[in-house]
């Protein structure tokens, strides 16, 4: 009985510590801008940039304040060998600061595949920057709508696409459920995020099977989108860091930023499009 105390007293400092109050005194992050930034040769009325400030560790409001007032250029690149030359840059000037703080847009603004763009943007004294590119599109071939006609009727998705050769190829699949407009921001496109690289199919054709069952009659806008290493490895890195937020055993995720100067993503799109209607 004697040998058993201590094991017993253990127990009870272990009972008695969970009950004590733990404070954490972390000091304030330093607050850093973030950019969500887009170039794409489909729709020059989805090309804009996002700046927003991070917030502290605890704080209530978990919402990102916009940075209204910055000066935002991208140039289109021409790369030749080891040189790129630049042209005249595209200012883009904020939306709306009243209405739609930090949104910064210009209609004339528009992407070609095979270019390569720069961003910039001075903001309180500080200067980001980033580069990004806008791969050839790859084109859809073919879309396969299984449909099981059962008391809820569903059908599921399969989109085939050819992979070219080449390796370094890299893909964002998205899609919306919007039957009438194709136009919005890609940030709102959040339905369903599939990336996907050419490591182990190359030179072949896909066949991509979502595995959710969709409506019978659903309408879809979907987006293959071609897009460089760099953005690849940062929206890798987000949907991880996004996915293991809840975890606190998960392993560290590194956000893989390119933007110089803050973090976020200047995101390239080379853009195929097609409507789908499950039916």
């Amino acid at each position: 009985m004697i040998k058993r105390i201590p094991y017993l007293l253990v127990a009870i400092l272990l009972i008695t510590a969970c009950e004590k109050e733990i404070k954490i005194d972390l000091p304030p992050a330093p607050q850093e801008i973030v950019v969500e930034a887009y170039i794409n040769d489909w729709s020059p009325l989805m090309n804009y940039v996002i700046l927003t400030h991070t917030v502290d560790y605890f704080n209530p409001d978990l919402s990102l304040p916009a940075v209204s007032g910055a000066q935002v250029e991208i140039s289109e690149g021409t790369v030749n060998g080891s040189d790129t030359s630049w042209a005249f840059p595209v200012v883009l000037p904020e939306l709306a600061a009243d209405t739609l703080p930090g949104v910064y847009f210009n209609p004339l603004l528009n992407g070609e595949a095979g270019k390569v763009y720069r961003l910039e943007a001075w903001v309180d004294g500080k200067y980001l920057h980033s580069i990004t590119t806008i791969p050839e599109p790859v084109s859809i071939d073919s879309v396969e709508v299984d449909v099981h006609l059962e008391q809820d009727s569903f059908g599921y998705l399969t989109v085939f696409f050819y992979d070219p050769p080449a390796r370094g190829n890299n893909y964002r699949m998205i899609f919306r459920y919007q039957p009438d407009s194709v136009i919005a921001l890609w940030g709102s496109i959040n339905e369903s995020d599939a990336l996907r690289d050419d490591e182990f199919i190359n030179g072949e054709t896909w066949d991509f099977r979502y595995t959710r069952r969709f409506d019978y009659g659903d309408t879809l806008q979907y987006f293959l989108n071609s897009i460089d290493r760099n953005t690849y490895l940062f929206w890798d890195s987000y949907f991880d860091l996004r996915g293991n937020s809840g975890n606190p055993f998960a392993t560290p995720v590194k956000l893989q930023s390119n933007i110089q100067g803050g973090i976020g993503c200047f995101t390239g799109y080379g853009v195929s499009y097609r409507q789908i209607i499950i039916r």
